[in-house]
């Protein structure tokens, strides 16, 4: 139910699949800004400097980060662990135009984020991911 990029940070607005036939053991979580990292340091070219994203060959992730300005503000991490991949978002600026709205989803059970988790996880999981988006956003 959802059309175009850049509204939203949901799955369904975000991913982009990508298929890479190769034989080369590759990272199997990234971003869309790892793709021309990875195909330079695949083809042995060096990565600018100024390239936000990594190589996904033997490159292992373990959080990522992503914005969105468009409508209102959101913010989301991403942290995978042997446990899951979880998806924290955090909504607005806490005005009463656009709330501020905290959203959390175990995105490889859960795809189309259904299952907001946000009262029913562990409050280390919860302040792991509070954390981790503050420092990478400098949000309190």
């Amino acid at each position: 139910n959802y059309y175009a990029h850049s509204f939203h940070l949901y799955n369904q607005e975000i991913n982009v699949p990508i298929l890479i036939y190769s034989s080369a053991n590759f990272s199997d979580y990234g971003v869309q800004s790892d793709i021309a990292p990875t195909i330079l340091d695949y083809l042995n070219i060096s990565i600018p400097v100024k390239y936000q994203g990594i190589s996904l060959l033997n490159e292992n992730r373990e959080y990522s980060f992503h914005q969105q300005n468009f409508i209102g503000n959101e913010w989301a991490v991403i942290l995978k662990t042997d446990k899951g991949m979880y998806k924290y978002y955090y909504f607005g600026q806490g005005n009463k135009f656009n709330p501020v709205r905290e959203e959390i989803y175990e995105i490889i059970s859960d795809k189309e984020e259904k299952n907001n988790l946000i009262g029913n996880i562990s409050g280390d999981l919860y302040n792991e991911l509070r954390k981790k988006l503050g420092e990478g956003f400098g949000i309190s």
